[in-house]
């Protein structure tokens, strides 16, 4: 591109002027745009440095600003450091620029932001909406006037009019859907910029599409100025490659019979349903064949495909980029972040560009932030990864992008001598190395899991790695070799892959097969490779110290090994205040669950939302749980780490399904705890007429559908049943909470911030596991009573809520007027049956 086209003639000689004052060297250079005309009027000189770097000053970067630098050597090709630098400007709305040094061409590598004059929202205009007689009481068969509902919009118009973020509890019952999504819908339709809204369950999300949307297309369309457009972002694996499944169609690879039959299926859904999302299919394909033919970034060919234009991932992409509303989940959300702090807004990036974002459920921000900002290598994957490469079946049987390239080459229209370089690569050098990593590979998980097995706490399945750990005689003497061993042999194969790829772009794709597809699916590969080797060192050599790393061993099914190395970050603050708070213009962090005592100090520290620009507000909820609900605390058992407190519970369990009729969600803190006390209840409530669905026999929606259209049923569950579980009317008449929901202090996470809250001279109980047991247990609770109608009891059979001085804390967290009981059983059920039966 030529730089006269957006740089003013005096801003062009300015820069070569600079550039010959630093002897040719690399200048680092802000340009200032005037936004009414969209050319680069002024200059900041920031940096100078040698031929090849100068210094990267980012902070006083933001909308209207490009960040220009020289390449002396005249390639205009961004590098790794240019990208990362990239990212981060342009996630704060600035542009990223390369030019000569004869300041002649240029290389937009991120285009900057313009604001423009926005268009304010009117309190009134969108307010009257939700009011006893607006579009909404009439579109609405039951609908009901929220005090609390209209204050929580009324504070997101001036966060979204005032660039400002926001923190909203908002009481179940509340209709904070509706809150956020009617002055997003006007946010994005006024002023034609898009509004993302991520949840962190399946539920929410199919509630916002199926449901709200549709219901507000209806009542709010009137009232804009056009109609809006919402879309359901789905991840890009979601997705099949129609590259990819015409390349197995025509017998590239060496399916089983079953899938086979799968796939005949999915060609059925593809060509003639024109159904290319997975979620959308009647089935779950098997993982092994999804992974053969799901859309990856990697192996991507975009525009140069010949099934571009039919492509369903990029016929979703354009969906998503000319909608007003995106609904997305928050591992996606995190997936996009992640890509676009590696390589800023490229064409790899999940979502189009957004300066608002909304997030419901905000109280798993941390944990999902956590898991993407980490990293993690598992057996399963390594040993997938090889076998997409060469996968050797038995004498005359091999498959993988080795042998479809060796396929192509010999089919190729070229002399011997021209093949002769990449067949030699394949057989001689690159296929031998394969299974020498496989074998390296296959030791060094072993030693993993045998020493992890050594020294694991009885019962559990991670083991830490501290540095005392890896000083383990063990470790040095048994690990730490397999490791090196199969680091240096991973780095040879790489080097291998990129001669061969070398080799390859040395031909023509007129005389070779599928050439262009080939080429992809090894420059995919050579990068996967490489992201194995970043994430094996960076774990095995533990080079960060604000990390916590740990293993994970147990054997599945059949005896398969399970076992992986994971690495995830401390503190997540900085991350989100680089990639949220700062170059977005409003978030909105929602949730039921936000507070303990009424404070949103646990929250802030978390995520690190201590800017000036970041408000706050609670709302209660509409219910009269006075009326409502009921929670008791039974205190005539044993303490939970007693050995008597298993045997006290069941008893007092199995007269409490009884007396109910099922009608019951039981809430347990482990999968252990879960397991036995179904075993121990399972037959007596059975001869009493009552099921248990428990966790893991059935997806979770199932598991709720059975619930719902049975009699006399009852849940038991874990983790995921505590939150996001919504059964309205007699349905669910009790929740049972066995034990208070702490964290496990023995998991390596939990424990190594319990560490680093130490080394800081704060009480880790009171700063960090107590507030994220309440913030749970308020989530246990709030799957008892959904709308005005209902009605019931939540039992705690958990002495310490009334023993430890720290109980008060939970019950002080319940929605106010909570009625509490604190008793022994038996009067606790004689009240149970007052209250609800």
């Amino acid at each position: 591109m030529f730089l006269e086209e957006f740089m003013a003639s005096e801003v062009i000689e300015k820069l070569r002027i600079e550039i010959e004052r630093a002897n040719g060297h690399e200048v680092l250079v802000k340009g200032i745009i005037n936004s009414s005309t969209g050319i680069i009027e002024e200059l900041e000189i920031l940096a100078r440095g040698h031929s090849a770097a100068a210094p990267a000053i980012t902070n006083t970067f933001g909308p209207a600003t490009v960040l220009i630098h020289n390449h002396p050597s005249g390639r205009l090709v961004p590098s790794d450091a240019d990208l990362r630098v990239a990212s981060l400007v342009g996630n704060r709305g600035a542009g990223f620029l390369i030019i000569d040094n004869f300041v002649q061409e240029g290389y937009m590598v991120v285009e900057p932001y313009l604001p423009k004059e926005r268009q304010r929202l009117k309190a009134s205009e969108i307010l009257q909406f939700f009011e006893p007689g607006g579009e909404l009481s009439r579109g609405l068969s039951k609908y009901e006037y929220r005090p609390q509902q209209l204050e929580m919009v009324k504070t997101i118009l001036f966060a979204f009019n005032n660039r400002r973020h926001l923190l909203v509890e908002a009481g179940t019952g509340t209709g904070k859907s509706m809150a956020y999504l009617v002055p997003a819908i006007f946010w994005a339709v006024k002023n034609n910029e898009k509004v993302v809204i991520s949840t962190n369950t399946i539920n929410l999300q199919e509630q916002l599409f199926f449901k709200d949307i549709p219901l507000l297309e209806k009542t709010l369309t009137p009232l804009l100025p056009r109609e809006f457009k919402a879309v359901l972002v789905k991840g890009r694996r979601n997705y099949v490659c129609l590259r990819k499944l015409n390349f197995i169609n025509q017998g590239h690879e060496d399916l089983k019979e079953e899938e086979k039959e799968v796939l005949r299926e999915i060609n059925y859904l593809v060509f003639k349903e024109d159904i290319g999302s997975k979620s959308e299919f009647p089935f779950q394909p098997d993982s092994e064949l999804w992974d053969k033919i799901a859309a990856e970034a990697e192996t991507c060919l975009r525009s140069k495909c010949p099934h571009y234009r039919g492509c369903f991932l990029q016929m979703a992409r354009r969906k998503a980029a000319g909608a007003d509303i995106l609904i997305v989940n928050h591992h996606l959300l995190f997936a996009d972040l992640s890509v676009r702090r590696e390589k800023g807004d490229s064409e790899v990036a999940v979502l189009p560009r957004y300066k608002h974002l909304i997030l419901d459920e905000a109280h798993n921000l941390e944990h999902v932030a956590t898991e993407y900002l980490g990293c993690q290598l598992t057996r399963y994957s390594f040993l997938h990864y090889l076998q997409f490469i060469y996968n050797k079946k038995g004498k005359n049987r091999e498959q993988g992008l080795l042998l479809g390239i060796r396929g192509s080459l010999s089919k190729a229209n070229l002399s011997k001598e021209q093949k002769y370089e990449a067949l030699r690569l394949i057989d001689i050098e690159i296929v031998p190395l394969f299974l020498k990593v496989q074998e390296l590979g296959h030791h060094f998980f072993n030693q993993v899991a045998d020493f992890a097995k050594a020294h694991q706490n009885n019962g559990e399945n991670k083991l830490r790695l501290t540095k005392e750990t890896i000083a383990n005689p063990e470790w040095k003497n048994g690990v730490y070799p397999a490791a090196d061993n199969l680091i240096g042999a991973l780095n040879q194969l790489g080097q291998k892959m990129k001669i061969l790829y070398e080799e390859l772009t040395d031909l023509s794709e007129e005389d070779v097969p599928d050439y262009e597809s080939l080429l992809v699916e090894l420059e995919g590969r050579i990068t996967q490779l490489q992201r194995i080797l970043r994430t094996l060192e960076f774990i095995i050599g533990q080079e960060d110290e604000k990390f916590v790393y740990w293993v994970e061993v147990f054997y599945r099914k059949k005896k398969e090994l399970f076992c992986t190395l994971q690495a995830a970050p401390l503190e997540i603050a900085k991350e989100i205040k680089e990639q949220i708070i700062e170059p977005l213009d409003t978030v909105i962090f929602t949730s039921a669950t936000l507070t303990v005592q009424g404070s949103f100090e646990y929250i802030r520290r978390s995520l690190g939302l201590y800017d000036e620009r970041v408000d706050d507000l609670m709302v209660g909820s509409p219910f009269n749980y006075r009326e409502q609900a009921l929670v008791a605390v039974v205190k005539d058992i044993s303490a939970p780490n007693m050995t008597t407190y298993s045997k006290e519970v069941q008893n007092h369990l199995l007269e409490l399904l009884e007396m109910m009729k099922g009608r019951t969600l039981v809430l347990f803190t482990s999968y252990r705890m879960l397991n036995n006390f179904y075993q121990a209840l399972k037959e007596p409530l059975l001869e009493k007429g009552i099921k248990i669905y428990k966790q893991g026999e059935d997806s979770r929606l199932q598991i709720i559908k059975n619930f719902k259209e049975g009699e006399r049923g009852v849940i038991f569950g874990t983790s995921s049943f505590w939150e996001g579980v919504d059964i309205q009317g007699d349905d669910l008449s009790c929740v049972v909470i066995m034990k208070l929901p702490f964290q496990v202090p023995s998991d390596p996470i939990v424990e190594a911030k319990v560490e680093k809250l130490e080394r800081e001279g704060l009480n880790p109980f009171i700063n960090f596991m107590l507030p994220n047991a309440v913030i749970k247990f308020k989530q246990g609770f709030g799957r008892l009573v959904r709308s005005k109608e209902d009605k019931g009891v939540v039992i705690v059979f958990d002495p310490r809520i009334y023993t430890k001085s720290y109980g008060r804390i939970f019950l002080k967290s319940l929605p106010e007027n909570t009625k509490i009981n604190i008793d022994s059983f038996d009067k606790i059920s004689k009240r149970v049956k007052e209250f609800i039966i």
